[in-house]
């Protein structure tokens, strides 16, 4: 008897291991996605094996307890073959703050045979540049030399105080720098670079990097290294063109307008001012280029100060021009004019187009840009019938067409050297 006690002794210790049973093994654990960050969602899955046919999975929970995910697993068999079954049990875990994280596997009917290393994870992020969004980065849709920048600071706690944005090419050079620095970041904000005298402009979409100073320079907050595109994509983008009154009395009435482009009209409309309501606004999609939007003020002087104005929406800065009754004159622009066809911009169009044509409540308005004599003038009608012909020594000079019928006009000018400048102008009544 004294010889058998050891041996009943060491059986009753390990009888219940030997009568639990394992219904799943797990081989592998998986963190998905594989680098999370605090924006993420985690999940974790379990792969493995069931031990027959008839095994299966009844539960599967997560807790997060500390820097510990606990998944308790419980398992079952209804009995069936005695075959193992390939099998991964996935359990969402959610979104999780930064830092290292242990995975611990328990349950009834599963057992953990995964390597230790796959026990464990880091969450990423954490910091406040994670709540700083980056909504737009693009060339000025209203000036050749600035780079607007669109963010959305959603951190409750930190304002980033006196912040200023600079912006990379792909090979660290310098593109546009912020110079007008505000006091903080709240909520969304517009910024505008200016370009850099010596940067070399992208033509499409490079990598680069747009990076976050604090404290008038003195600190690197934040770097995002990303895809841009500075130019709108094509065909056309949105173009605001629109009236207000700013005071010294009520305007009651409506206001033809016309956008030109080339002295061809591309849209025309109606604004419509009167009672409490002295804003209209139309909106339209329109091409990079040079345009020039036209008010018919033909009417009697309304009461109050009409300015005409052209804008994206949103925070973006656009052009706005007071209507001057006595000297009407149109709201010239260029849109986007860093992503004008054929590389357009502001000097090659005077150099190309030295006479520019206006369109005014009294005509065509015409002026030389370098102040050179007009010369010839000959005007024909849309059926090619010779409607006007002048010659004038003046850089400038107005053709009254309140007797000419509505309509589509082609403007020849020939100036001293013989050169000829087609130019087109439309009557609208």
């Amino acid at each position: 008897m004294l010889r058998l006690f050891p041996l009943l002794a060491l059986v009753f210790t390990l009888s219940p291991a030997l009568q639990a049973q394992t219904y799943f093994y797990v081989d592998q654990i998986e963190v998905e996605p594989a680098a999370p960050t605090t924006a993420d969602d985690i999940s974790i899955s379990l792969i493995g094996n069931l031990s027959s046919s008839g095994s299966y999975v009844v539960s599967a929970t997560a807790q997060v307890m500390g820097n510990t995910v606990q998944l308790t697993v419980v398992s079952a068999s209804t009995g069936g073959l005695s075959v193992l079954v390939p099998h991964t049990e996935t359990i969402p875990i959610g979104q999780l703050a930064a830092g290292t994280y242990a995975i611990l596997v328990q349950g009834s009917g599963t057992d953990d045979f995964a390597p230790e290393f796959q026990h464990s994870f880091i969450v990423s992020g954490g910091g406040p540049c994670d709540d700083l969004e980056v909504l737009s980065v693009s060339y000025g849709a209203f000036s050749d030399t600035l780079v607007e920048v669109v963010v959305d600071n959603n951190s409750t706690t930190e304002i980033f105080s006196y912040p200023a944005f600079v912006l990379f090419d792909a090979n660290g050079d310098t593109l546009a720098v912020e110079t007008d620095i505000t006091f903080a970041l709240v909520d969304e904000s517009t910024h505008y670079l200016r370009i850099h005298d010596d940067a070399v402009l992208p033509t499409g979409p490079f990598t680069g990097t747009l990076e976050l100073w604090t404290l008038f320079y003195e600190e690197l907050s934040c770097s995002f290294e990303m895809e841009f595109d500075l130019c709108p994509a094509p065909p056309c983008s949105p173009l605001i063109v629109s009236l207000q009154n700013l005071g010294g009395g009520s305007t009651e009435g409506s206001f033809g307008w016309t956008l030109f482009q080339s002295g061809e009209p591309t849209a025309t409309g109606q604004f419509v001012l009167g009672g409490d309501v002295q804003y209209d606004a139309d909106t339209l999609c329109m091409a990079p280029g040079g345009y020039e939007l036209s008010i018919d003020q033909s009417g009697e002087v309304p009461l109050g100060q009409l300015y005409v104005g052209v804008g994206i929406g949103g925070l973006h800065l656009g052009q706005q021009m007071a209507l001057n009754w006595a000297e009407p004159m149109p709201l010239v622009f260029d849109f986007h004019p860093l992503c004008s066809e054929g590389g357009q911009s502001v000097g090659e169009v005077e150099a190309s187009a030295p006479i520019l044509l206006r369109h005014t409540a009294e005509g065509f308005a015409l002026d030389h840009r370098q102040g050179e004599a007009l010369g010839l003038i000959t005007v024909f009608d849309a059926q090619g019938r010779k409607v006007l012909e002048r010659s004038t020594p003046n850089s400038s000079l107005m053709l009254n067409t309140a007797a000419w019928a509505e309509g589509a006009y082609v403007l020849h000018v020939q100036g001293r050297d013989g050169a000829v400048q087609v130019l087109r102008g439309v009557v609208v009544r």
